[in-house]
């Protein structure tokens, strides 16, 4: 027999029943989700993916130079170790094809539905149901929403006089298209932050010219990236224990580097980034990339290719805003008119969306846009109240560390909840909105102590109520062990199997 809910407390868990569990995306995040569920004895999973195949960002964003700053080891799955990485830090192409092997590997296929985007989602408070709306027109079903389309989604063009106008290529670096050739091209970037610094190096050696138009620049560190010799990748696949220690070290490193609330001097990381800033020759240029605020204040950036790239002569930076684009180029904020063959933007994503970034609508027909009308919120960054059996993953302030770990961890959380309603015959659980609140003004209180977030520059941490909803001020280890308190109490829940 299954055990009965005794107020709000019962931990037993039950076989796994015929829930549906709908996922959207097949990125990382959804790719652990699903494959916990499946391991667990859900067969009832749907996987909505809108490209054409599992991979997420790494199968979407394909700019050159598009690579992780989280080491190899570390950014991988702990139930699909890869012994065959080449480098410290993979490119784009071997993250991808690793996902996509990992999906095969899995057996996950099974449950994609690949090519169908999620276009809404409403919860049924009559039949205890999430109705989702896709692309194709359907609508399906689901006892269990869990929202895996991550931080990077929708993309953030720049809002720029003239646009339209340009007459050559202009391209956003989320949506890279395969046939652009920028042999012997005259190139503007838009942006000066994570993607500019990883992408200038790699055009550079084929444009003709190329110019970063720079709003604010950033702190970029040197990078440990070594390529590793084939007797490392032969051991590492004779004895998968080996690649299992190396993740380990790094987690354990990462882990200790991310105490955001416990870091009160940046000086050895500023010492560490001048070091490498004196790798550009011209003082001038220098001084453009000499960021005016402390380091941390923005995303940590890494690489040893950026700073030389603007040693060579093709390769420019203009600290003057672009005032508006012309049919043939640029004119910047001093009236300079600047002719090219390419625009790329390289502007990023609104990345404080997270689930909003949908048109989802809840208990009652709340509207998530009014919920979270002041900045993104949720419980342990994974639900959110009004919005019943809705679980997230990289939603609001769980950014930190690697997220791959971290979406190991909240899909841990998921599943164990899962259990806990199949187990007591629970058909919808709500997060009480005192507990949210609660935990949301502890966890702003923990970041006020990050003192590094809150210098004088530009990030995306920040939403529209004014308070960071992206970074989460601990590490890997206290999220963890944060998710693994019991925590039924601080649901409201609805006894009965869903119909």
């Amino acid at each position: 027999m299954h055990a009965r809910v005794e107020g709000n407390k019962s931990r037993t868990v039950a076989p796994a029943k015929d829930r549906r569990i709908g996922i959207i995306g097949a990125g990382p995040g959804g790719m652990a989700i699903a494959y916990r569920f499946k391991e667990a004895g859900y067969e009832n999973i749907v996987i909505w993916e809108k490209s054409d195949d599992f991979g997420g960002t790494w199968n979407i964003n394909r700019y050159p130079g598009l690579e992780c700053d989280v080491p190899s080891h570390l950014y991988s799955f702990s139930f699909d170790l890869n012994p065959r990485w080449s480098k410290a830090f993979a490119r784009q192409p071997e993250i991808l094809e690793y996902m996509k092997g990992a999906a095969s590997r899995l057996d996950l296929r099974r449950f994609a539905r690949l090519s169908t985007e999620v276009v809404k989602a409403r919860w049924d408070d009559e039949c205890t149901k999430w109705r989702v709306a896709l692309s194709t027109g359907e609508e399906e079903a689901v006892d269990i929403l869990i929202s895996a389309q991550g931080m990077f989604n929708l993309i953030k063009w720049p809002e720029i006089e003239g646009m339209d106008s340009f007459g050559g290529a202009l391209v956003h670096t989320a949506r890279w298209p395969e046939s652009l050739d920028l042999k012997g091209k005259r190139v503007a970037v838009i942006g000066s932050a994570a993607t500019a610094v990883q992408m200038i190096p790699v055009i550079a050696q084929e444009v003709a010219q190329v110019d970063m138009f720079q709003r604010t620049p950033s702190w970029v560190l040197p990078k440990d990236d070594p390529i590793f010799d084939p007797q490392t990748i032969a051991a590492r696949e004779a004895d998968i224990s080996l690649a299992r220690e190396e993740r380990l070290r790094l987690y354990r490193e990462m882990d200790d580097f991310c105490r955001w609330t416990e870091v009160e001097d940046d000086s050895q990381f500023v010492e560490a980034g001048l070091q490498n800033l004196a790798a550009v020759n011209d003082p001038e240029t220098r001084a453009k990339l000499t960021p005016d605020f402390n380091w941390g204040c923005a995303r940590p950036l890494f690489s040893n290719e950026f700073y030389p790239a603007f040693n060579r002569d093709n390769v420019g930076v203009v600290t003057d805003n672009v005032a508006k684009i012309t049919p043939t180029g640029i004119v910047d904020g001093v009236g300079t008119v600047r002719e090219y063959d390419v625009i790329i933007c390289a502007t990023g994503y609104h990345v404080d969306k997270f689930l909003s970034a949908l048109d989802v609508k809840g208990r009652g027909g709340l509207d998530i846009q009014d919920a979270w009308s002041d900045g993104a919120h949720a419980y342990l960054g994974l639900t959110t109240a009004g919005f019943p059996n809705l679980f997230m993953t990289y939603g609001p302030n769980t950014n930190n560390g690697s997220l791959i770990t971290m979406a190991e961890y909240e899909a841990a959380y998921m599943l164990r909840h899962v259990q806990w309603m199949d187990a007591n015959d629970i058909a919808w659980i709500d997060v009480k909105p005192e507990v949210e609140q609660q935990y949301n003004d502890e966890l702003q209180a923990q970041i006020a102590q990050a003192k590094l977030w809150q210098g004088a520059c530009h990030n995306y941490y920040f939403g529209k109520g004014g308070r960071i909803v992206t970074q989460y001020p601990l590490n890997m280890s206290t999220f963890r062990e944060n998710l693994m308190v019991p925590d039924w109490d601080n649901f409201d829940i609805h006894q009965g199997v869903p119909v």
